[in-house]
């Protein structure tokens, strides 16, 4: 009834190998059909894909790296300055775009590259969706650690209330809170950060 497939899972950040049609300035940072004029305007001047450089683009939670295989030149997008990733099926079917803000100008960038498939043209763009979900869920962790960590340093569990406050610790355990003189700001931390 079930068959069982092995699986193997690495720590290796996923790359495509891709050939880089270019880069263009834009006003749009988001949404749909964000990059479908500028793709337009990058593919409409390209070159026979024969001569469109070949570069990988590895995928982390950090971001994106774009590097040139040819020439061993390299260009980094912080997933924090990605605003916007798409295949551009409008276009192309195969052409993977992503909009990145430049840290220095500010200004938006649009890039193409074309895929080998469609499938890995959407691919590229699912993988790095799961990037930002990461990157995010990591982000918003050490944001509210850090947010509990100033709320300890602040001394909340000085001020004297005799409000009850309940909450649950990790084993479901309601702890009780008579009065905040008999409490100090450790307990406002899990037991196990």
């Amino acid at each position: 009834m079930f068959t069982s497939r092995k699986l193997s899972i690495t720590q290796d950040k996923p790359v495509f190998y891709v050939r880089y049609i270019g880069k263009i300035e834009t006003f749009i940072s988001h949404g749909e059909g964000a990059t479908r004029v500028p793709v337009q305007k990058l593919w409409d001047a390209a070159a026979e894909e024969r001569h469109l450089a070949q570069v990988s683009l590895t995928v982390s939670p950090s971001g994106l790296v774009m590097a040139d295989i040819e020439h061993k030149g390299e260009m980094d997008f912080d997933i924090q300055n990605i605003t916007y990733c798409s295949p551009e099926g409008k276009v192309n079917p195969r052409i993977f775009s992503w909009i990145c803000q430049d840290p220095k100008t500010k200004k938006l960038q649009c890039y193409a590259c074309l895929c080998s498939s469609k499938e890995k043209a959407q691919a590229l763009a699912l993988v790095l969706t799961r990037a930002f979900q990461i990157a995010y869920r990591d982000w918003k962790k050490m944001h509210d650690r850090s947010a509990r960590l100033r709320v300890q340093e602040k001394g909340v569990g000085s001020k004297k209330t005799s409000e009850v406050v309940n909450r649950p610790n990790q084993n479901g355990d309601s702890l009780r809170r008579q009065s905040a003189e008999a409490c100090n700001s450790e307990d406002l931390l899990p037991t196990a950060v």
